[in-house]
């Protein structure tokens, strides 16, 4: 009877965590994504966001999505942009997410290789986003993202159901579109985690391996690592709103592991070869270019050897 009961108990308790952990994440209201463009390709661009941005949003396990209609949205953000004040309708929510697509474009762009000129699809597309915090009804983020993707571009398909729809089940790249419309998504959670749960450097071992969170990754891509000074303070409102980030160094991601990336200064940068990294400093994706494969294999061989 004494097990039953501690059973039952332990069972209570896990349930009620389970809630409780449930019920910390933050809730972000999301609706339609949106585009004025009078093209169906464009529309069909918008409902691929509007797929991937949800499922990149859950998937992060940070976050609470609830639907909302455009019209609510749309609504109540400008009564809220023009009062300054609150959301007081939206109170079961904590952020507002409202995307729309301001540019498409879908074209054959001529290229030559070894003096043969051929041709190859492009897409261009632009993302226009506003994150607002619920409560105070202020803008957190307010950015048009864009990206570019041609039948020769290199890429992660992150979904195996988009992954056989955009290569046609051969390996080559078909569906362009589903392609920009995955990165974009992907960088537009990337940019609210960043916001809302900046990401910290774990540990740093003897031999220079940086172990990070993975948060979409790639092997070659840039990290920015910054040592975060004095907290910045509103002077109207006297509240936080930041600290200061001084760039201490770039390093690279060369192995990824799950939910871990590893990530080493390239000692080749003799800017920052004698940089110090410490556990909790903060990292960002670099806007700088990709390195190669080759110094990624170097780093993986480097970080073998030491």
């Amino acid at each position: 009877m004494k097990n039953i009961f501690l059973v039952n108990l332990i069972f209570l308790f896990a349930a009620t965590f389970c809630i409780f952990a449930q019920e910390e994440k933050a809730v972000i209201g999301f609706g339609e994504v949106t585009t004025s463009i009078i093209d169906y390709e464009a529309r069909s661009a918008a409902q691929k966001i509007q797929s991937y941005l949800s499922s990149a949003l859950v998937n992060s396990n940070r976050f609470r999505v609830v639907a909302r209609s455009t019209e609510e949205i749309n609504k109540l953000s400008e009564e809220s942009m023009m009062q300054n004040q609150s959301l007081a309708s939206l109170q079961d929510l904590d952020f507002l997410l409202i995307s729309k697509v301001v540019d498409f474009a879908k074209k054959n762009q001529k290229v030559s290789v070894m003096g043969v000129d051929t041709f190859t699809e492009v897409v261009t597309l632009g993302l226009e986003v506003k994150f607002i915090d619920v409560s105070t009804g202020r803008i957190v983020i307010s950015e048009t993202l864009r990206d570019k993707i041609n039948g020769n571009t290199s890429v992660f398909i992150h979904s195996s159901m988009e992954d056989k729809n955009a290569t046609g089940g051969s390996g080559k790249i078909t569906d362009l579109i589903a392609v920009a419309t995955e990165k974009l998504s992907n960088e537009v959670v990337a940019k609210i985690i960043d916001k809302l749960y900046p990401s910290l450097v774990l540990s740093v071992s003897k031999n220079g391996v940086i172990m990070v969170p993975n948060l979409n990754y790639q092997e070659g891509n840039v990290i920015d690592i910054f040592k975060l000074g004095e907290e910045i303070i509103d002077p109207y409102t006297l509240q936080p709103i930041g600290q200061e980030e001084t760039l201490t160094a770039k390093a690279i991601v060369f192995e990824i592991n799950n939910g871990i990336a590893k990530i080493m200064i390239d000692p080749v940068n003799v800017k920052f070869k004698k940089a110090v990294i410490e556990k909790g400093m903060l990292i960002r994706k670099s806007t700088d270019k990709d390195v190669t494969k080759v110094t990624v294999n170097k780093l993986k061989r480097l970080s073998a050897k030491k």
